[in-house]
């Protein structure tokens, strides 16, 4: 991520509609799927927090992150059970937990499958994996530059990528269903833009137009439903993608 954005981005994750609706996405479906009995976690790329207050719920939770800011951010909210270190080569022994998050990671990595394989080394045998990533590379926009992403995906590209580690699909399909339509508009309509005053303006993320308030209220609370309807079927398109994979027993 461009470092004039991490300052921003360290504050979304508490308020932002699409990260208040992520979280509950992946809570719903950890609860659904999820055995937390002596259950440990790890969140691969856990940014500056914003899912470890509530996975302790779950189980002992532990955060990783590349970057030295986020774990910064980590420490000064009293998660000590957070390091930093390189996602293709985790401090930790295999088998090591239940369960493991890489909540929009894999799109940020250079070698998505030997990211993927790490993760699957350190969970434990019929573990699971939480995976979300951008969806549709025709979605490519001003917020895939600045936060520095390699590729957006289909459920197709992770299906053919879960079949190379070996792992078993518990869950695949797109999610932020009913707010594609304007958001693919809004992207298309930004891409042609730039092209046509390319190098006029400074490039922002799509973050920078919404603000705290009545409309984030409205666009989280459109975006939560999808919580609940994730859990009896799964969407044909959406902004992002949620991908639930089990390890051989």
């Amino acid at each position: 991520m461009r470092d004039e954005f991490y300052d921003e981005f360290t504050t979304l994750v508490d308020w932002h509609w699409w990260y208040i609706g992520r979280k509950k996405i992946v809570l719903k479906q950890i609860k659904k799927y999820f055995n937390t009995e002596g259950a440990s976690i790890l969140d691969i790329g856990c940014g500056p927090g914003g899912m470890l207050n509530d996975l302790q719920a779950f189980g002992k939770v532990f955060g990783i992150d590349s970057s030295f800011k986020s774990i910064k951010f980590c420490r000064e909210k009293s998660y000590l059970n957070t390091c930093n270190s390189n996602v293709e080569n985790l401090p930790f022994e295999d088998s090591s937990f239940s369960a493991v998050l890489m909540l929009d990671v894999l799109e940020h990595v250079n070698n998505d499958k030997e990211v993927l394989d790490e993760a699957v080394r350190v969970c434990k045998p019929g573990g699971l994996i939480f995976l979300t990533v951008p969806a549709f590379q025709f979605l490519w926009g001003n917020i895939d530059i600045v936060t520095h992403h390699k590729r957006r995906y289909t459920v197709n590209d992770l299906k053919m990528l879960a079949e190379t580690s070996g792992l078993h699909i518990v869950k695949a399909s797109y999610f932020n269903f009913f707010l594609f339509p304007f958001i693919a508009a809004v992207r298309i309509m930004e891409r042609f833009m730039f092209k046509k005053f390319q190098g006029e303006a400074p490039v922002k993320s799509d973050f920078a137009f919404n603000k705290p308030g009545i409309v984030n209220q409205l666009l989280a609370a459109v975006f939560a439903v999808e919580s609940r309807l994730l859990s009896s079927f799964d969407f044909p398109v959406g902004v992002s993608i949620i991908f639930l994979l089990r390890k051989a027993a």
